[in-house]
């Protein structure tokens, strides 16, 4: 079995490589920087493997184009240069990418909320049954829950609970 490259906690990681990219990107350079970054040998990440992610290969899309609409205008180098300023734009766009990031990743939890929330619908499910399935109050053991949330639904006995 492959070993599995991005998990749900690297995707973020890469999308925020991709989203702060500066210069030439491509997928050769990308896949070196993600071995670099989630600390794997180079040969595990191809661009195959990140490409079969809708979200990497979105992003990377994305990316290109805006490296490619940019006008590219090179400062000449001062020698009194504010590192501090520097460090701060760079914290900056780098948080300004991870909040994109989640805002697509709560976009596509809102739509998924949405499916489930149809398809209970069409088969009857109420909402108020939704909620009231697990309450937990001060006379609740908190322990049973766990327990009963951790079976697998065919050992659940639904009219319990």
């Amino acid at each position: 079995m492959p070993k599995v490259v991005v998990t749900e906690e690297s995707l973020i990681d890469v999308l925020s490589i991709i989203r702060n990219w500066q210069g030439k990107l491509t997928w050769g350079l990308l896949c070196e920087e993600v071995a670099c970054h989630l600390s794997i040998e180079k040969v595990g990440v191809t661009r195959q493997t990140l490409s079969s992610y809708l979200e990497i290969q979105e992003a990377f899309t994305k990316r290109k184009k805006e490296l490619r609409s940019a006008v590219c205008e090179q400062d000449k180098p001062s020698g009194s240069e504010d590192y501090n300023l520097e460090y701060w734009k760079n914290k900056a766009l780098a948080l300004e990418a991870q909040v994109e990031v989640l805002l697509d990743k709560n976009k596509a939890y809102k739509q998924r909320f949405i499916k489930w929330q149809y398809n209970a619908y069409l088969h009857g499910v109420r909402i108020c049954t939704l909620d009231h399935a697990v309450v937990v109050d001060e006379n609740t053991d908190v322990s049973s829950v766990v327990q009963m949330l951790e079976k697998p639904l065919s050992e659940v006995n639904r009219r319990e609970g």
